[in-house]
């Protein structure tokens, strides 16, 4: 971004620059070269500063885009209006234990999957291969329209990491 800040500045320069000695001018005494030069002025400004203002926005933009399409690591999920915390660690995505209980509606047992701690988050992590399998094998009512959901969810999330 450093090369399009640059080539903005300099065009607003020259624009002032010119504004500048058009301002010589009319002190001087001079009316119409200065009423010339300020309708040549107005002219390039209207030429040289809005690409550079489009140029500046479209800039922002992919930057936005960029952060907004990162890699899992640090974001958030939701699942039907459930914020699930995924995050890979040790090659693997693991998914918090207290967000899967939120999502699923029930804890999860307590010996399956294993739990694990990961640095710099709060709570339980398990594996989201195992969370998914565990869940897909529990002696709940599996035709829950929520649980066939989240399942499939949880499908999507590993489909979307093999894919990069």
């Amino acid at each position: 971004m450093a090369p399009l800040l640059r080539s903005t500045l300099i065009r607003v320069a020259i624009v002032l620059g010119v504004f500048y000695a058009l301002k010589g001018l009319y002190l001087s005494g001079e009316i119409l070269p200065t009423m010339a030069g300020m309708m040549i002025c107005v002219g390039l400004a209207a030429i040289v500063l809005p690409r550079a203002v489009i140029e500046i926005a479209s800039a922002i933009r992919q930057r936005f885009r960029e952060a907004h399409w990162a890699d899992d690591e640090g974001r958030w999920r939701v699942f039907r209006g459930a914020s699930i915390m995924v995050r890979e660690h040790q090659g693997d995505l693991w998914i918090r234990c207290a967000d899967v209980a939120k999502a699923w509606e029930s804890p999860l047992p307590p010996d399956e999957p294993a739990h694990t701690r990961i640095p710099d988050c709060r709570g339980d992590f398990a594996r989201l291969s195992l969370v998914r399998r565990v869940l897909s094998h529990q002696p709940t009512d599996n035709s829950d329209p929520r649980h066939i959901a989240f399942i499939h969810w949880l499908d999507q999330i590993q489909k979307e990491r093999s894919r990069r």
